[in-house]
């Protein structure tokens, strides 16, 4: 249940406005007090997914792996002085 609340809480704060009713509004990052990305959850079912973005337009949530691949070249033969296939 913690977790369930803890995603609304991150993402809206409550606030009064002029006319002092109560609103609910969007956080903003630089003057509402988002929490630092390490520590915001992005999705109630999975705790573990975090917002992720590559450039200025493509974002998601979820994971971010990195994956490497090696092209290692396969042994060469070693010589042994006859041919293949030649018996004598």
């Amino acid at each position: 249940m913690a977790v369930l609340r803890q995603v609304p809480v991150q993402t809206y704060y409550q606030r009064t406005d002029t006319r002092g009713r109560e609103v609910i509004t969007w956080r903003d990052t630089d003057s509402e007090g988002v929490p630092p990305s390490r520590c915001r959850l992005a999705s109630p079912y999975d705790t573990d997914a975090r917002w992720a973005a590559k450039g200025d337009d493509l974002f998601w949530r979820g994971y971010k792996i990195h994956l490497t691949e090696s092209c290692n070249t396969p042994p060469r033969p070693k010589p042994n002085g006859t041919a293949a296939g030649c018996r004598t």
